[in-house]
């Protein structure tokens, strides 16, 4: 589980539509996290943002689908 997550006291769970009902964020009463998607429906980007600070993790994947960079 993403360590974010753990201190988060969930208020809103956001779900996209276009890409098969993928997680695509969630908030609580001062952060949120974004979640982006590759059309293959892998996880490339992680994204918070708390009291106007922004945190990133990009994930990158090699051409058998598994992860080979985290940034």
């Amino acid at each position: 589980m993403n360590q974010w997550l753990r201190k988060m006291k969930v208020t809103k769970m956001g779900y996209d539509v276009n890409i098969n009902g993928v997680l695509s964020q969630i908030t609580d009463h001062n952060s949120t996290v974004n979640y982006g998607y590759d059309l293959e429906k892998r996880l490339i980007l992680t994204e918070r943002n708390m009291e106007g600070k922004t945190s990133s993790i990009a994930y990158n994947y090699d051409i058998d689908g598994n992860i080979n960079e985290i940034t």
